[in-house]
């Protein structure tokens, strides 16, 4: 999914912060914000079921 190297991308949060960014930067980094909270959720449900031993 990221398509920058990290430096760029938290140049690019830091401007985001700052409300430095364009509407197409902005909407990349919301985009991106949301793309990383659906994997941790994800991640948080695969753990939950191998918690309770539905997952093995």
């Amino acid at each position: 999914m990221n398509s920058f190297p990290d430096y760029l991308l938290d140049k690019l949060m830091t401007e985001y912060q700052l409300g430095k960014t364009t509407t197409e930067e902005s909407l990349f980094i919301e985009d991106w914000i949301s793309q990383m909270q659906a994997n941790i959720s994800i991640c948080e449900n695969v753990k939950q079921l191998w918690v309770h031993g539905i997952l093995l």
